[in-house]
């Protein structure tokens, strides 16, 4: 990526920002202190707000909260995304994605997130934080992101919004596990083989209105969380679902669990990979619940020559549920369970 190439992105985050409304100079407030700032607050957003300022002349950071306008009050930062203006850097928090495939570019994080005086570990944030993570090539290494939404898409305000909403809900999460890790009994799990070690209470997205026109192509999982978000609301409330970060859902109906992986590509490797998660998770489930789940593959339609694939989840006891999305970003479910 080149220096025209960042500069271009830069521009193109800033006016897809413009309908923002300048509320005046706000304290705000981040590890090392307070800062004075002057922000714009969006208007049916509750309460979002924006601010951008240069740091030593070599990156731009933009930051991003929720509060009350009007007040005095100091704001806290929900997520900060640093984009270099002059050279090019892999060292900071933002980052722009580009799908070889269509050539879409995505708003990315690279999951650096401050709680305190110190920095969440990666490892933490990337386990509890309920969006879609994409391994990507930057240079000569693959990293891991956490995608927001493409850039040049109308809804891109929103799609900040609502994963800042995440973060916070997040960071409060693991305050709250923090908490009870100094406690007797931390572990979530006796169980510490396998990845439903960590396999904890499922935690709600933001239930307000998040409507998104439909993405294109290779990046339209970035609604893999809403997929699961709707799949989770018919469920049985008691036992509450579960979920990490390998396994997409655990949920029960009338006592019975339901392991569901969820893809939003129905071609083959995508078939093939859920496929695989299933009958390995499914194992670790069991031993965790004491009960051998039902196992459950959720794809955006039927994938081509859906007879081979019938006989395969025939075969291993694997179900297929499908569903649809509209142009408003609504995510419909095909079929019950």
């Amino acid at each position: 990526m080149g220096d025209k190439s960042v500069e271009g992105k830069r521009q193109l985050c800033k006016r897809n920002l413009l309908k923002w409304h300048a509320a005046g100079p706000r304290w705000l407030t981040y590890p090392r202190g307070t800062f004075r700032a002057k922000v714009s607050f969006f208007p049916r957003q509750e309460g979002f707000w924006w601010t951008q300022r240069k740091s030593k002349g070599t990156r731009v950071q933009n930051l991003f909260g929720h509060g009350t306008p009007g007040v005095k009050d100091a704001l806290n930062i929900d997520i900060q995304f640093n984009i270099p203006v002059i050279s090019f850097s892999r060292r900071l928090g933002g980052a722009f994605l580009r799908h070889r495939p269509t050539g879409k570019v995505v708003l990315a994080h690279r999951g650096i997130v401050t709680l305190g005086h110190g920095r969440i570990p990666r490892e933490t944030l990337f386990q509890e934080l309920d969006v879609t993570i994409r391994e990507a090539c930057t240079g000569t290494f693959v990293r891991e992101f956490l995608l927001i939404g493409e850039l040049d898409s109308p809804t891109l305000v929103e799609d900040v919004r609502h994963f800042a909403l995440k973060v916070r809900r997040t960071i409060k999460n693991i305050k709250v596990e923090h908490k009870m890790s100094q406690g007797p009994s931390s572990s979530l799990s006796k169980d510490s083989s396998g990845p439903v070690t960590k396999l904890g209470q499922y935690f709600r997205e933001y239930s307000g209105k998040h409507k998104t026109s439909a993405r294109s192509g290779g990046v339209a999982d970035c609604y893999h969380g809403d997929v699961v978000e709707a799949l989770r609301a018919p469920l049985d409330k008691t036992p509450k679902p579960l979920k990490n970060r390998e396994i997409d859902l655990v949920g029960f109906r009338a006592g019975r669990p339901f392991l569901f992986e969820v893809k939003t590509s129905a071609n083959t490797q995508a078939v093939y990979t859920a496929v695989g998660q299933l009958v390995v998770h499914a194992h670790g489930v069991a031993r965790a619940l004491g009960k051998i789940p039902a196992k459950v593959i959720v794809l955006p339609g039927q994938p081509a020559k859906p007879n081979r694939y019938k006989l395969l989840l025939r075969a291993l006891g694997i179900r297929m549920l499908t569903f649809t999305r509209s142009q408003q970003g609504e995510i419909t479910l095909n079929g019950l369970l």
